[in-house]
């Protein structure tokens, strides 16, 4: 990234966040999502990619899938993929997959 020039990022370890599962209770969708039932990180998540100019999603591959923390993530911000507070937002789409074995 430094190699771009005087870039700005910060990068957010899964791993590392404060993140719970979805319980699917549709909440977020039906009264808004500050009565989300988790009390996590979410909201300061939310946050730094709203502040951000362009947002990089990046997981290694299991099984054919994304990882069960980048699921997680992903369905915890299912509430904001619809709303157009973050249609101004560019995140660039790679998919990388390696087949081991024969």
């Amino acid at each position: 990234m430094q190699d771009l020039g005087n870039i700005e990022f910060e990068y957010l370890m899964l791993k590392d966040a404060d993140l719970s599962q979805c319980h699917g209770c549709f909440v977020c969708f039906t009264t808004g999502e500050n009565h989300c039932p988790c009390k996590d990180d979410a909201p300061a998540i939310e946050q730094k990619m709203h502040s951000a100019d362009g947002v990089i999603f990046a997981t290694p591959v299991y099984g054919m899938n994304v990882s069960a923390l980048m699921k997680t993530f992903i369905d915890r911000f299912s509430y904001i993929f619809h709303r157009p507070r973050f249609f101004d937002k560019k995140s660039p789409s790679s998919l990388h997959y390696r087949r081991s074995g024969p």
